[in-house]
Parts: C-alpha cells; structure tokens; sequence
C-alpha cells in the first residue's frame, strides 16, 4: 500500500482505517511493510483510495 496515496487524499492512517474498516495500527503495520493485507483487506484499502488496478480472477486451472 503506498502511503502517497493516502497523504494525496489529505487522510490521516485513523482516516483510510475509518473508511475501510480496518484499525489504525492495520494502516501503520501495512504502510511500513510490517504485514502484507490479505485480499478482501487490501480491495477494501483499494476502494477506499479509489485506486485503480489490474483485474483479479480466480484461476481456473487448464
């Protein structure tokens, strides 16, 4: 997650957490590379920011 993004938005980490449902402490650990967000965490981060970016599809073997 990149912090500019957030900062370009004016939002503080207790903003972002706010608007997507995480706690603060989530933010700060994911801003500074302490833990990776799983999927649904990090597509709530992505809406919250409006972030756009490459499609992910289950893979579907073959």
């Amino acid at each position: 997650m990149n912090w500019v993004m957030r900062e370009g938005r004016g939002w503080s980490q207790n903003d972002l957490a706010r608007e997507a449902a995480v706690t603060h402490s989530a933010v700060a650990r994911f801003e500074a590379g302490g833990t990776i967000p799983t999927l649904p965490v990090l597509e709530r981060l992505a809406r919250a920011l409006d972030a756009q970016g490459p499609t992910v599809r289950p893979f579907s073997g073959g």
